[in-house]
């Protein structure tokens, strides 16, 4: 039981640490679910209608606001949705062409979308992402596998930003869309410029400093897979700790000793080994000393276990008042073998002990 205890608690913290569970198709079931975030813009100009992708936003399950590429939707009539059929009404609230990135406000809730959970920690070079958006007319969320490349700064036609290039596609179709680690969580919206040679993406250093800095509410990653790790790690190391002390336990439960019975050591329990220990009443010569009752000798009985005959060793040592075996006085120096579970006393019977063995 214990070792199934330990194998389940070990085998919970690796796949938590890990990461998420990973599809068959080899992208984490966290980011699929990750792409009910995204959102299809629907952008309807003089010169036709353009398809992109945006990124839902806010505090609680309802979807108000969407997060997008500002020159994608700043030139037409807005329409949001997560499906053909469905199309409401946006506009631009907020806008930043420093990092062209803009905030619409939708004119109702948003259906079947799910606000982005965005994480502050800086992704390092190799880390796995994956760019999600709507591309052509398909109705579900495209996802994009990639890696970091690196991150550095971009500047160019009035754009300036801190930006991860990564492997992972980008185009104009999920330009707006969000960038996702392996646990689903934002960690960059996808930029477009027109350039198909680089896949680039505007970190969260710049995209959460611009809604904090325009009071646009968001909801933040929680550390739930650390979390999950650290409950997982200390329940494996309480089970340990539980299977150690319950080992500990059950050895000094089996250890031979003797326990009083009657007297001043009454309920104590005494260590027995190879090695005599001298019951009596000088302190210089006998480990168990007795010095409330005056029956006892100087230098009374000695006790010891044969662990080969797993049994107690019990001699009298020429005592005054002698030793007694279940009121049968033993013959001076003349060592008897008793079982566990035997009581003997020693001088007038005022103190006892019992020898035990096991757990008796």
């Amino acid at each position: 039981m214990k070792k199934r205890i330990l194998s389940i608690a070990a085998a919970a913290l690796i796949v938590f640490t890990l990461g998420a569970p990973v599809l068959a198709a080899g992208i984490p079931s966290s980011v699929s679910r990750a792409a009910n975030s995204a959102v299809r813009l629907t952008v309807k100009t003089s010169l036709g209608t353009e398809r992109t992708t945006g990124t839902a936003i806010g505090k609680d399950s309802n979807v108000r606001y969407v997060l997008t590429s500002l020159h994608s939707v700043e030139a037409g009539e807005i329409l949001a949705g997560t499906n053909e059929e469905q199309n409401i009404p946006a506009k631009v609230t907020v806008r930043s062409e420093k990092l062209d990135l803009a905030v619409l406000e939708l004119s109702e809730d948003l259906d079947g979308a799910k606000p982005a959970k965005f994480k502050k920690d800086a992704l390092r070079d190799g880390d796995a992402v994956y760019a999600v958006g709507y591309y052509a007319n398909e109705d579900a969320a495209n996802i994009s596998e990639g890696t970091v490349q690196s991150c550095n700064n971009f500047s160019a036609n009035g754009v300036s930003a801190e930006i991860y290039r990564v492997t992972a596609a980008v185009t104009a179709r999920n330009s707006g869309g969000m960038l996702t680690d392996k646990h689903g969580s934002a960690v960059g919206i996808c930029f477009y410029d027109g350039n198909t040679s680089e896949n680039k993406v505007i970190t969260n250093n710049e995209i959460l400093a611009m809604l904090d800095e325009n009071g646009v509410e968001y909801k933040k990653a929680t550390i739930i897979y650390l979390l999950a790790a650290i409950i997982l790690l200390l329940a494996a190391l309480c089970a340990a700790a539980y299977v150690i002390l319950r080992n500990v336990k059950t050895k000094r439960a089996n250890r031979p000793r003797i326990i009083g019975q009657t007297g001043e050591f009454a309920g104590e329990e005494i260590p027995v080994t190879a090695e005599n220990i001298n019951i009596g009443r000088d302190a210089k010569i006998c480990q168990l000393v007795v010095l409330g009752d005056s029956t006892v000798s100087r230098c009374h009985c000695s006790v010891r276990y044969d662990g080969m005959k797993r049994a107690f060793i019990l001699t009298d040592l020429s005592s005054t008042h002698g030793t007694y075996v279940n009121g049968e006085k033993l013959e001076p120096n003349v060592p008897k073998y008793i079982a566990s579970g035997t009581v003997f006393s020693v001088g007038t019977g005022s103190t006892s002990f019992q020898a035990v063995e096991g757990g008796a």
